[in-house]
């Protein structure tokens, strides 16, 4: 064909759907023209006279949807080329989620991803790949937390602990041993339960995390042997109110026989001291 037909002339002796039988595939550079491909070359046979290599002589960006099907754009894109070849806009087009390591780097998530769809191209798992720790309240909602328990510390501040775990779930979050990393003692009352106290609060640490005035609130009257030494009772039970958190039987032990003025009446003498230790308690 060569001899006879000159390339600038191909179209008045050659149809376009004749093409396979006038020219070798390899040879289609000296016979097509870039932007003339459409005419002698139908998408479907794109694989037999373009090489992936060439794509970019061949195809312009905006017609790439023309020529390559969405499954094939790991044949005929290279990962570093996806933005010369795909809009942000059309990534669900092209790329598979399971496929975005390929595509796109960490770094550049935010030009492909918008924040409302990260939970379909990066695993909770992955967060840590593609989502820096100071960056979470741009791509995660609260409520659709994509943080495991275990890292809660990489992804939230203690102080915006309020915004990323409701109180309900401390026990998911948080481990008791880390309380006073992630709650102030005087927000306890918000992230943790009367009932729990123990399972958060050492007896040794008592006075860090609960007020005097507040005892009734997180200790227990049967409790008080674990949270209180006897000789700091007079910091958390008034005397006023020791027949609610001692028994007569155990008064030795909470009150010194020097000290039976400040807690017991002299009229609710006989309820504290048996008549024959009269003389350990009165003088």
């Amino acid at each position: 064909m060569a001899t006879w037909v000159r390339p600038e002339d191909m179209a008045t002796w050659v149809r376009p759907e004749d093409i396979a039988t006038w020219i070798r595939p390899e040879d289609i550079a000296t016979w097509v023209r870039p932007e003339d491909i459409a005419t002698w070359v139908r998408p479907e046979d794109m694989a037999t006279w373009v090489r992936p290599e060439d794509t970019a002589t061949w195809v312009r960006p905006e017609d790439i949807a023309t020529w390559v099907r969405p499954e094939d754009t790991a044949t005929w894109v290279r990962p570093e080329d996806t933005a010369t070849w795909v809009r942000p806009e059309d990534i669900a087009t092209w790329i598979r989620p399971e496929d975005i390591a390929t595509w796109v780097r960490p770094e550049d998530i935010a030009t492909w991803v918008r924040p409302e769809d990260i939970a379909t191209w990066v695993r909770p798992e992955d967060m840590a790949t593609w989502v820096r720790p100071e960056d979470i309240a741009t791509w995660v909602r609260p409520e659709d937390q994509r943080v495991r328990p275990e890292d809660i510390a990489t992804w939230v501040r203690p102080e915006d602990m309020a915004t990323w775990v409701r109180p309900e779930d401390t026990a998911t979050w948080v481990r008791p041993e880390d309380i006073a990393t992630w709650v102030r003692p005087e927000d306890m009352a918000t992230w943790v339960r009367p009932e729990d106290t123990a399972t958060w609060v050492r007896p040794e640490d008592i006075a860090t995390w609960v007020r005097p005035e507040d005892i009734a609130t997180w200790v227990r009257p049967e409790d008080m042997a674990t949270w209180v030494r006897p000789e700091d009772i007079a910091t958390w039970v008034r005397p006023e109110d020791i027949a609610t958190w001692v028994r007569p039987e155990d008064i030795a032990t909470w009150v010194r026989p020097e000290d039976i003025a400040t807690w017991v009446r002299p009229e609710d003498i006989a309820t504290w001291v048996r008549p024959e230790d009269i003389a350990t308690w009165v003088t």
